[in-house]
């Protein structure tokens, strides 16, 4: 059997505020904004940058387990921790 070739993946992740997270990722990392969705007020994004795709959509309350990602920025390097959290 043939292995498939995957040329992508665009993880779609959740956050409690859209707007933030976009502006984070815009005007920290250099994403750009692909797409939005619904018009006016929007709860769902496509972010790029070069090759790396990220989608995300609003959740008004994360339900745990749910990994937690926290990103530390300092001295213009980006250190990424990530854990699994239990209610």
């Amino acid at each position: 059997m043939a292995a498939i070739a995957f040329r992508g993946l665009t993880p779609f992740l959740k956050t409690m505020d859209l707007a933030r997270t976009i502006d984070f990722y815009v005007n920290l990392l250099g994403f750009v904004v692909d797409m939005q969705w619904p018009a006016g007020t929007p709860t769902d994004c496509i972010l790029d940058n070069g090759h790396v795709h990220l989608a995300f959509g609003f959740a008004a309350a994360v339900v745990w387990p749910y990994p937690q990602i926290e990103l530390n920025i300092s001295s213009g390097s980006i250190a990424v921790a990530s854990a699994m959290m239990f209610a």
